[in-house]
C-alpha cells in the first residue's frame, strides 16, 4: 500500500495510482514512469524494466475493501506494539524502582546489624561490670561479718577472763578471813583448802 520510490500511499486514480512492472512489484505510477526513464530497471529487484512494462493495476471494491481491513489490522497491530512498548517500559521503570529499593533495603538491614552487635557488646560489658561489682561487695560483706565475729569473740573472752579473776580474788578473800577465825581458836587444827592446792594451817 505504499510506494517504495516516495514513500506514499497509492491512489485508486490520479498520478499517483498503483502501477506494476513486467516483475510484479507496485509503485506510484509517476515514480515509476520517472525512474524507468533514467535507469531501466526495477527498483526493487533491479530486473530490467522499459516504460512499455509499467502495467495499471485496477481495485474493485472488494479489493479496496481488503486494503482497508489491511489498513486496520496494521494499524491495530501497531497500536498493540506501542502499548506493549509502554508496558514493556513501565515494567522496566519498575524493576529499576525495585533494584533501587532491594538495595536501600540491604543497606539497612546491615547498618541495623552492626547497631544490634554494638548493644550486645554494651549490654555484655555491663552485665560483667555487674557481676564484678556484685562480687566485691559479697566479699566486703562476708569481711565485715568476719570482723564483727572476731570482735565479739575477743568481748566473750575478755568477760570470760574477768569472771576467773573475780572468783580467783573472792577465793583469796574467804581465805584470809577463815585464817583470822583459826588463830582465836590456838587449840584447833583445820584445814584450808583453796584452787588448786591444800595447805594445813
Amino acid at each position: 500500500s505504499v510506494c517504495c520510490i516516495c514513500l506514499d500511499t497509492y491512489t485508486l486514480s490520479g498520478k499517483h495510482r498503483a502501477v506494476s512492472l513486467a516483475c510484479g512489484h507496485l509503485f506510484g505510477r509517476v515514480c515509476v514512469s520517472k525512474w524507468v526513464s533514467l535507469k531501466k530497471f526495477c527498483p526493487t529487484c533491479h530486473a530490467v524494466a522499459k516504460a512499455k512494462d509499467i502495467r495499471p493495476i485496477i481495485f474493485t471494491e472488494s479489493t479496496a475493501n481488503v486494503n482497508e481491513d489491511s489498513k486496520a489490522k496494521l494499524q491495530k497491530v501497531i497500536n498493540i506494539r506501542i502499548v506493549d512498548n509502554a508496558q514493556d517500559a513501565n515494567l522496566h521503570r519498575q524493576l529499576q524502582e525495585e533494584r533501587k529499593q532491594r538495595v536501600r533495603l540491604q543497606q539497612e538491614n546491615a547498618k541495623l546489624a552492626l547497631q544490634l552487635a554494638k548493644l550486645k557488646d554494651q549490654l555484655q560489658l555491663k552485665a560483667t561490670s555487674t557481676e564484678i561489682e556484685n562480687s566485691q561487695n559479697s566479699s566486703k560483706v562476708k569481711l565485715a561479718d568476719r570482723f564483727f565475729g572476731f570482735v565479739q569473740r575477743r568481748g566473750q573472752c575478755a568477760g570470760n577472763a574477768e569472771n576467773k579473776i573475780a572468783n580467783h580474788s573472792n577465793s583469796n578473800s574467804k581465805a584470809v578471813h577463815a585464817k583470822e577465825n583459826v588463830s582465836s581458836c590456838p587449840n584447833a587444827t583445820m584445814y584450808i583448802c583453796t584452787e588448786g592446792s591444800g595447805n594445813s594451817i
